[in-house]
Protein backbone atom coordinates (compact mmCIF):
# COMPACT_ATOMS: atom_id res chain seq x y z
CA UNK A 1 0.00 0.00 0.00
CA UNK A 2 1.52 3.47 -0.97
CA UNK A 3 0.17 5.01 2.19
CA UNK A 4 1.85 2.43 4.45
CA UNK A 5 4.57 4.45 6.75
CA UNK A 6 7.00 1.83 6.82
CA UNK A 7 9.83 1.11 3.88
CA UNK A 8 8.09 -1.22 1.37
CA UNK A 9 9.97 -4.29 1.24
CA UNK A 10 8.44 -5.21 -2.35
CA UNK A 11 8.78 -4.05 -5.70
CA UNK A 12 5.11 -4.11 -5.82
CA UNK A 13 4.43 -1.67 -3.23
CA UNK A 14 7.39 0.77 -4.87
CA UNK A 15 6.15 3.61 -6.88
CA UNK A 16 7.74 4.69 -10.40
CA UNK A 17 11.05 3.69 -9.14
CA UNK A 18 12.09 1.47 -12.44
CA UNK A 19 15.15 3.33 -13.51
CA UNK A 20 17.01 2.97 -10.01
CA UNK A 21 15.57 -0.36 -9.63
CA UNK A 22 17.70 -1.19 -11.94
CA UNK A 23 20.94 0.36 -11.47
CA UNK A 24 20.79 -0.57 -7.93
CA UNK A 25 20.54 -4.16 -9.60
CA UNK A 26 23.78 -3.32 -11.41
CA UNK A 27 25.23 -1.97 -8.75
CA UNK A 28 25.16 -5.06 -6.67
CA UNK A 29 28.23 -6.74 -8.60
CA UNK A 30 30.44 -3.82 -7.48
CA UNK A 31 32.11 -4.07 -3.90
CA UNK A 32 30.75 -0.74 -2.74
CA UNK A 33 27.31 0.70 -3.77
CA UNK A 34 26.43 4.41 -1.96
CA UNK A 35 22.63 5.17 -1.98
CA UNK A 36 21.74 8.43 -1.63
CA UNK A 37 18.84 11.10 -1.65
CA UNK A 38 17.66 13.14 1.25
CA UNK A 39 15.65 12.24 4.31
CA UNK A 40 12.02 10.25 3.60
CA UNK A 41 13.08 10.01 -0.26
CA UNK A 42 12.96 6.32 -0.17
CA UNK A 43 16.57 4.66 -0.36
CA UNK A 44 15.57 2.22 2.66
CA UNK A 45 12.41 1.32 0.27
CA UNK A 46 14.42 0.83 -2.61
CA UNK A 47 17.26 -1.28 -1.60
CA UNK A 48 14.77 -3.58 0.85
CA UNK A 49 12.49 -4.01 -2.40
CA UNK A 50 15.37 -5.25 -4.80
CA UNK A 51 17.35 -7.08 -2.26
CA UNK A 52 14.13 -8.92 -1.00
CA UNK A 53 13.12 -9.48 -5.03
CA UNK A 54 16.49 -11.07 -6.05
CA UNK A 55 16.45 -13.25 -3.04
CA UNK A 56 19.52 -12.06 -2.05
CA UNK A 57 20.65 -13.14 1.92
CA UNK A 58 21.48 -9.57 3.38
CA UNK A 59 21.98 -7.96 6.52
CA UNK A 60 20.13 -4.70 7.27
CA UNK A 61 21.32 -2.39 9.96
CA UNK A 62 19.94 0.78 10.57
CA UNK A 63 22.51 2.94 12.18
CA UNK A 64 20.14 5.36 13.60
CA UNK A 65 19.30 2.79 15.77
CA UNK A 66 22.62 2.48 17.69
CA UNK A 67 23.23 6.62 18.06
CA UNK A 68 23.44 7.28 21.55
CA UNK A 69 21.81 10.98 21.48
CA UNK A 70 23.84 11.39 25.36
CA UNK A 71 27.43 10.51 24.24
CA UNK A 72 26.16 11.61 20.73
CA UNK A 73 28.33 8.30 20.02
CA UNK A 74 28.00 4.96 18.61
CA UNK A 75 29.28 2.24 20.93
CA UNK A 76 31.14 -0.43 19.61
CA UNK A 77 29.10 -3.12 21.46
CA UNK A 78 25.50 -2.16 20.07
CA UNK A 79 27.34 -2.39 16.55
CA UNK A 80 28.13 -5.97 17.44
CA UNK A 81 24.71 -6.71 18.97
CA UNK A 82 22.87 -5.73 16.39
CA UNK A 83 25.02 -7.22 13.46
CA UNK A 84 24.64 -10.34 15.72
CA UNK A 85 21.47 -10.40 16.44
CA UNK A 86 20.48 -9.62 12.06
CA UNK A 87 22.98 -12.38 11.02
CA UNK A 88 19.82 -14.89 12.10
CA UNK A 89 17.54 -13.60 9.33
CA UNK A 90 20.45 -15.12 6.69
CA UNK A 91 19.92 -18.29 5.08
CA UNK A 92 23.64 -19.74 6.28
CA UNK A 93 22.89 -18.89 9.71
CA UNK A 94 23.35 -22.25 10.63
CA UNK A 95 26.95 -22.22 9.29
CA UNK A 96 28.09 -19.13 11.25
CA UNK A 97 26.54 -19.60 14.60
CA UNK A 98 28.70 -21.80 16.16
CA UNK A 99 31.50 -19.20 15.28
CA UNK A 100 29.74 -16.22 16.68
CA UNK A 101 29.33 -18.38 19.86
CA UNK A 102 33.01 -18.96 19.97
CA UNK A 103 33.15 -15.11 19.65
CA UNK A 104 31.37 -14.43 22.27
CA UNK A 105 33.04 -16.91 24.59
CA UNK A 106 36.11 -15.29 23.53
CA UNK A 107 34.77 -11.48 24.50
CA UNK A 108 33.33 -12.98 27.48
CA UNK A 109 30.40 -12.13 29.40
CA UNK A 110 32.07 -8.30 30.12
CA UNK A 111 32.35 -7.69 26.64
CA UNK A 112 30.48 -4.48 27.02
CA UNK A 113 33.40 -3.00 28.88
CA UNK A 114 35.88 -4.45 26.41
CA UNK A 115 37.93 -2.18 24.20
CA UNK A 116 37.02 -1.13 20.97
CA UNK A 117 39.75 -3.23 19.36
CA UNK A 118 38.98 -6.72 20.91
CA UNK A 119 34.93 -6.16 19.66
CA UNK A 120 36.34 -5.16 16.14
CA UNK A 121 38.68 -7.95 15.84
CA UNK A 122 35.01 -10.10 17.22
CA UNK A 123 33.49 -8.87 14.10
CA UNK A 124 36.32 -9.19 11.64
CA UNK A 125 36.04 -12.85 12.50
CA UNK A 126 32.43 -13.20 12.10
CA UNK A 127 32.64 -11.42 8.74
CA UNK A 128 35.44 -13.64 7.60
CA UNK A 129 33.42 -16.96 8.33
CA UNK A 130 30.64 -15.11 6.19
CA UNK A 131 32.27 -14.69 3.39
CA UNK A 132 33.93 -18.13 3.64
CA UNK A 133 31.01 -19.55 3.55
CA UNK A 134 30.83 -19.15 0.06
CA UNK A 135 27.46 -17.51 -0.49
CA UNK A 136 27.36 -13.70 -1.56
CA UNK A 137 25.91 -11.57 1.18
CA UNK A 138 25.16 -8.03 0.98
CA UNK A 139 25.53 -5.83 3.84
CA UNK A 140 23.22 -2.63 4.29
CA UNK A 141 24.59 0.35 6.91
CA UNK A 142 21.19 2.66 6.53
CA UNK A 143 21.99 6.40 7.27
CA UNK A 144 25.54 5.14 7.32
CA UNK A 145 26.90 8.97 7.91
CA UNK A 146 26.11 8.18 11.69
CA UNK A 147 29.27 5.60 12.03
CA UNK A 148 31.50 9.03 12.00
CA UNK A 149 30.39 8.81 15.61
CA UNK A 150 31.34 5.30 16.15
CA UNK A 151 33.70 4.15 19.38
CA UNK A 152 34.85 1.19 16.98
CA UNK A 153 36.87 2.59 14.19
CA UNK A 154 34.74 0.71 11.53
CA UNK A 155 36.30 2.59 8.16
CA UNK A 156 39.65 0.22 8.12
CA UNK A 157 37.04 -2.89 9.10
CA UNK A 158 34.77 -1.74 5.71
CA UNK A 159 37.65 -1.04 3.61
CA UNK A 160 38.99 -4.75 4.85
CA UNK A 161 35.99 -6.63 3.60
CA UNK A 162 35.80 -4.18 0.56
CA UNK A 163 39.88 -5.47 -0.16
CA UNK A 164 39.52 -9.30 0.76
CA UNK A 165 35.89 -10.48 1.57
CA UNK A 166 34.80 -11.06 -1.84
CA UNK A 167 31.86 -12.22 -0.91
CA UNK A 168 30.41 -9.09 0.73
CA UNK A 169 28.91 -6.20 -1.13
CA UNK A 170 28.46 -2.92 1.05
CA UNK A 171 25.43 -1.21 0.39
CA UNK A 172 25.86 2.08 2.85
CA UNK A 173 22.54 4.60 2.35
CA UNK A 174 23.27 8.44 3.65
CA UNK A 175 20.63 11.64 3.55
CA UNK A 176 23.54 13.50 4.53
CA UNK A 177 26.14 13.15 1.93
CA UNK A 178 28.68 15.34 2.99
CA UNK A 179 28.96 13.47 6.14
CA UNK A 180 29.17 10.45 4.21
CA UNK A 181 31.95 11.07 2.28
CA UNK A 182 33.89 12.49 5.63
CA UNK A 183 33.24 9.08 7.08
CA UNK A 184 34.09 7.26 4.02
CA UNK A 185 36.93 9.52 2.78
CA UNK A 186 36.63 8.97 -0.49
CA UNK A 187 38.60 12.07 -1.84
CA UNK A 188 41.03 11.68 1.45
CA UNK A 189 44.36 10.65 0.62
CA UNK A 190 44.88 9.44 4.32
CA UNK A 191 41.90 7.13 4.09
CA UNK A 192 41.92 3.56 3.49
CA UNK A 193 38.43 3.99 0.81
CA UNK A 194 40.80 6.47 -1.23
CA UNK A 195 41.10 5.74 -4.21
CA UNK A 196 38.44 2.81 -4.11
CA UNK A 197 35.61 2.94 -6.69
CA UNK A 198 32.23 2.83 -5.98
CA UNK A 199 28.97 3.35 -7.35
CA UNK A 200 26.29 5.52 -6.59
CA UNK A 201 21.96 5.24 -6.82
CA UNK A 202 20.95 9.03 -6.10
CA UNK A 203 17.27 8.85 -5.35
CA UNK A 204 15.48 12.10 -5.84
CA UNK A 205 12.16 13.68 -5.08
CA UNK A 206 9.39 13.10 -8.06
CA UNK A 207 8.46 15.72 -9.95
CA UNK A 208 5.44 17.43 -9.57
CA UNK A 209 3.01 15.19 -12.49
CA UNK A 210 4.72 11.79 -10.10
CA UNK A 211 3.84 13.20 -6.96
CA UNK A 212 0.22 14.10 -7.77
CA UNK A 213 0.09 10.90 -9.49
CA UNK A 214 1.68 9.19 -6.39
CA UNK A 215 -1.52 10.83 -4.25
CA UNK A 216 -4.12 9.86 -6.53
CA UNK A 217 -3.10 6.18 -6.75
CA UNK A 218 -2.83 5.77 -2.83
CA UNK A 219 -6.27 7.22 -2.37
CA UNK A 220 -7.74 5.07 -4.69
CA UNK A 221 -6.17 2.49 -3.10
CA UNK A 222 -8.15 3.10 -0.18
CA UNK A 223 -11.12 3.56 -2.44
CA UNK A 224 -11.56 7.36 -1.28
CA UNK A 225 -11.78 10.14 -3.68
CA UNK A 226 -10.23 13.59 -3.57
CA UNK A 227 -10.65 16.39 -5.23
CA UNK A 228 -7.53 17.39 -7.64
CA UNK A 229 -7.29 20.84 -5.86
CA UNK A 230 -6.71 19.18 -2.95
CA UNK A 231 -3.79 17.19 -4.33
CA UNK A 232 -2.29 19.96 -6.40
CA UNK A 233 -2.17 21.93 -3.18
CA UNK A 234 -1.12 19.51 -0.83
CA UNK A 235 2.08 18.85 -3.72
CA UNK A 236 2.50 22.57 -3.73
CA UNK A 237 3.36 22.82 0.05
CA UNK A 238 5.36 19.38 -0.28
CA UNK A 239 6.78 19.10 -3.24
CA UNK A 240 8.10 15.82 -4.40
CA UNK A 241 9.40 13.62 -1.05
CA UNK A 242 7.37 10.40 -1.05
CA UNK A 243 7.61 10.53 2.78
CA UNK A 244 5.55 13.92 3.33
CA UNK A 245 3.38 12.41 0.83
CA UNK A 246 3.15 9.78 2.61
CA UNK A 247 2.04 11.65 6.13
CA UNK A 248 -0.20 13.94 3.47
CA UNK A 249 -2.19 10.86 2.58
CA UNK A 250 -2.61 9.28 6.04
CA UNK A 251 -3.68 12.51 7.75
CA UNK A 252 -6.44 13.08 4.95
Amino acid sequence: MLFSTEPKTSLDELFDREVEVERFRSGLNERLVLVLGIRRVGKSSLVLSVLNSLGIDYVFIDVRKLYDDVSRKVPAERIYEELKSSLRRLSLWWRIRDIISEVDVSLGPARLKLSASRIRDGIARILETINNAGRRVVLVLDEAQYLRYSTIGLRPLLAYAYDHLRNITLVLTGSEVGLLNDFLGLNDPSSEFYGRYYYVVELRPFDRGRSMEFLRRGFRELGITVDDRVIERAVDELGGIVGWLVYFGRLY
